[in-house]
């Protein structure tokens, strides 16, 4: 920084000179004050986690765990990752693995792979970790019995609407809306499609749930296992009717229904299965009706639970982990809209 003040100091006495050279004003000669650098200043740091390598022995039920049912999702997902140079290796040596063979799929990660301890900036190893899982419903392709409640695809008159080309400022930010007349307005809210029967046809499934089917609409996807078959059938985010994501948990708190250590996903299902008993559907109802519907489209059908745990390819387009040429790790790749985390489901279909 000391040239950038010596430069400084040099056009100042230059600016004097000229004023001297131009009016009769007489300037005294008082010494210049040394002109301090400027601070800039440093965003603070993020805590970072360090990994230590360890061994597979380490890892609790490592031994005892059916590695057969991680196959057929790590196989899927080398379809796109084999296409990486690091992972080039890894993954055609894993399609002449025999995948019924435990022992073999066992051997393969343990020498393909190196574990790692994750120890937070503080020297501590314990924390939370971004998980994603698909919830089981139970429902049927036909309404009937306890299959009351509808799983919907997008409706045709949904609008989405891209600016960003026009206004850059609107970029990951998608409209969706209706046209009436030569006008777009705002897609039917929550409550005016659950009481206008605007969706009446496009229903894809039936669950038993409507608890369940509000929390699949927060999750984004899941599997259906169907009643009047042998098949469980996976669903995924579609489209939604435009209106913000609102946290169920945190209304609930703010009115007085249960503290903030409460406010998981099982206790709020369960406080308001024993409300839906006693027919007291306040503040539930309430919330439900501001909140941002969902809809669906069918990914598969399959007959068997493994082949349903391909988790909408969750290595290949929302997390990666690191072969043994660099260190066992995984993160979020893609941001989804406004900055939020995306959905697996998100990702995959956007």
């Amino acid at each position: 920084m000391s040239f950038k003040r010596l430069s400084l100091l040099v056009f100042v006495i230059a600016i004097a000179s000229g004023l001297g050279a131009c009016t009769t004003v007489v300037l005294e000669k008082t010494p210049l004050a040394a002109i301090p650098a400027p601070t800039i200043p440093l965003a603070p740091m993020k805590p970072v986690a360090t990994l230590q390598p360890t061994t597979f022995g380490a890892l609790p039920g490592w031994e005892i765990d059916d590695l057969r049912e991680a196959w057929p999702a790590f196989l899927a997902s080398c379809d796109v990752l084999g296409k990486k140079p690091e992972w080039t290796k890894a993954c055609n040596i894993a399609r002449g693995v025999n995948g019924s063979d435990t022992k073999a799929v066992r051997n393969f990660f343990e020498d393909m792979f190196v574990p790692n301890t994750v120890f937070n900036s503080d020297g501590s190893d314990t924390g939370t970790v971004t998980g994603y899982y698909e919830p089981l419903l139970r429902g049927s392709r036909r309404r009937g019995g306890p299959y009351q409640t509808p799983l919907y695809e997008a409706p045709d008159d949904l609008l989405t609407i891209d600016m960003s080309s026009l206004y850059p400022d609107l970029k990951n930010m998608r409209l969706r809306g209706r046209l009436v007349g030569k006008k777009v307005i705002p897609y039917f809210s929550r409550a005016e499609l659950e009481q206008s029967g605007a969706l009446a046809g496009k229903e894809l499934l039936w669950v038993d749930d409507p608890i369940d089917a509000f929390f699949l609409q927060v999750q984004g996807s899941g599997r259906v296992r169907l009643a009047d078959s042998p098949d469980i059938v996976r669903v995924a985010y579609a489209d939604q009717n435009g209106y913000p994501y609102k946290s169920i948990g945190h209304y609930l708190v703010d009115k007085g229904e249960m503290t903030l250590d409460q406010a998981s996903a099982q206790s709020i299902k369960a406080s308001q299965r024993t409300r839906t008993i006693s027919n007291v559907t306040e503040p539930w109802q309430a919330f439900v009706y501001k909140c941002a519907h969902s809809f669906f489209l069918i990914l598969s059908c399959k007959r068997t639970v493994e082949h349903s745990a391909l988790v909408l390819h969750a290595f290949s387009q929302c997390r990666f982990v690191r072969p043994i040429d660099g260190f066992l790790d995984h993160h979020d790749s893609r941001q989804g809209h406004g900055g939020n985390r995306c959905r697996c489901g998100q990702c995959l279909l956007e």
